[in-house]
């Protein structure tokens, strides 16, 4: 009779188990075993760790970047993690990322990051090699940009490599409770330089006036799935399309290989400069989705009132209740 051990297991029925069980649990309980378990979890293993759980508390969080991540740091491929109920998040990780000298870390998802805990990731060097940062559920404070698409400017240009980016970051320049376009507004949104965009293929932004995503377009050649808001007014009572001035076409050359596009307008001038602005590449779209959230007339008779998806999937239209 042949007896075999537990640690006759290939590596790879290792991970398969692994998967199932918290980095924490893993280090807890195979770390200690024999330098074979060892040298399988901190130099063998690749670390995709989701820490997004609601009920994660502040106790767990200081466990998890004391007893694990410190010891796994340098094999973590991605992190997602939910910032809500914990004190300094990113700061607890950052300070246990540091103790490792070489790292892999690639993507990085954050959910309900502070303004504050935003800015110190910009500044850390932890950050530099991503391809992926996706924020999720913003803080209200990182919408109190004082110039459009600073925080994109920040990060294009602290992550040369960046490929994946969701920064839904809204911008209302509001004066006495109204939308403002006045030229003296215009003239201090002064749109950044957003540098390394080479690598840059997908790319979520979240509500700005047309004259960001105007400068944006020219920016971003190599992308080809685009998510973006605008809010140009709060409200135009029974605006005709005649009367509302709308921006020229972006040269369709600038957006070659953009196949999937989803637009979310706030109301019918937001619509219209829109659809204005990217006029000449619906042709090539193979993926639309727009996004109505308040009562607006639309050309070709359809008449859409509430909150409702237009989706077009390979020249097939459909309109679906949100």
């Amino acid at each position: 009779m042949i007896s075999t051990t537990f640690e006759c297991l290939p590596v790879d029925v290792l991970f398969e188990i692994f998967a199932y069980l918290s980095p924490v649990n893993i280090v807890k309980s195979f770390l200690p075993l024999n330098k074979h378990f060892s040298r399988t979890i901190i130099c063998e293993y690749l670390w995709h760790i989701d820490i997004g759980d609601n009920l994660t508390s502040l106790s767990i969080f200081h466990e998890f970047c004391q007893n694990a991540l410190k010891l796994i740091g340098a094999r973590v491929v991605s992190l997602r993690l939910r910032l809500n109920n914990v004190i300094n998040g990113w700061s607890l990780v950052s300070s246990s990322l540091r103790f490792h000298k070489s790292r892999l870390l690639r993507h990085l998802h954050l959910i309900g990051i502070t303004a504050d805990e935003f800015n110190k990731l910009l500044r850390n060097h932890l950050i530099k090699e991503l391809y992926t940062l996706t924020v999720d559920e913003a803080d209200p404070g990182l919408h109190d940009q004082p110039v459009q698409g600073t925080y994109l400017a920040k990060v294009c240009s602290q992550l040369a490599q960046l490929q994946i980016c969701q920064l839904p970051f809204d911008f209302f320049p509001i004066e006495n409770g109204r939308i403002v376009e006045s030229s003296s507004v215009l003239t201090r949104m002064i749109l950044p330089d957003i540098p390394n965009t080479t690598f840059l293929y997908m790319l979520t932004v979240g509500i700005n006036t047309i004259y960001f995503s105007e400068g944006l377009v020219k920016r971003i050649p190599f992308i080809v799935n685009l998510s973006f808001g605008i809010h140009d007014s709060t409200i135009y009572n029974e605006d005709e399309c005649n009367v509302i001035s709308l921006p020229a076409a972006v040269d369709r050359r600038l957006l070659s290989r953009l196949p999937r596009l989803s637009m979310n307008c706030w109301d019918k001038r937001s619509f219209y400069r829109s659809v204005s602005l990217l006029s000449s590449i619906f042709d090539q779209l193979n993926h639309f989705s727009l996004t109505l959230n308040v009562s607006t007339s639309v050309p070709d008779r359809w008449i859409i009132s509430g909150s409702y998806r237009l989706r077009v999937i390979k020249g097939q239209p459909r309109l679906t209740l949100l």
